[in-house]
């Protein structure tokens, strides 16, 4: 018995393209959703999860697409170390480094005003040292103390929220023609 098989390469080369389109598919999808997931963080990050204070946290929601070989790989996150903490919950010791604390009580205390020769007002705070109570200056020691921080996920919520669309808009990616 002897079998002839043509058209082997073309139908590899077919192949090889139907494979790429598909791949092309898949990345424009997937960057999609990561556009998206990073932009409903953002949004949670702005009030509904957590309120913003200085908008460092919200600012370093950073999204970025992985293409390999073998696999094509869309990441939201940030790099920002309390982000972890407010993401997950945190209840512990933690550790306060010295520092410098102002008083406005004490700098009201401190605060004086008299006339000038010029005969303008002038307002002033007593200096009574480097770190004196007069001052309102306060040095805090490094102390520890219990903290207990609630889970306030921003992330993996909107990962739960999107998980059933985003499979289903990867179906259609997929069996697009």
């Amino acid at each position: 018995m002897h079998v002839k098989i043509t058209g082997a390469k073309e139908a590899a080369d077919h192949l090889s393209m139907r494979f790429a389109k598909l791949r092309e598919r898949i990345k424009r999808e997937i960057w999609a959703l990561t556009l998206e997931a990073q932009a409903k963080v953002k949004q949670k990050l702005s009030g509904s999860v957590l309120h913003v204070r200085t908008g460092v946290l919200r600012n370093s929601i950073a999204s970025e697409i992985v293409v390999t070989d073998d696999s094509v790989v869309g990441s939201v996150g940030t790099r920002i170390k309390y982000g972890r903490i407010h993401e997950y919950g945190f209840r512990g010791i933690v550790t306060i480094g010295q520092h410098v604390r102002r008083s406005k009580a004490q700098i009201d205390k401190a605060t004086y005003s008299y006339t000038n020769k010029f005969g303008r007002s002038v307002t002033k705070v007593r200096q009574t040292g480097k770190l004196g109570k007069s001052t309102g200056v306060i040095l805090v020691r490094q102390h520890q103390r219990m903290a207990n921080f609630p889970e306030r996920s921003f992330l993996r919520s909107t990962l739960r929220e999107m998980a059933s669309s985003a499979r289903q808009r990867m179906m259609s990616a997929v069996k697009e023609k």
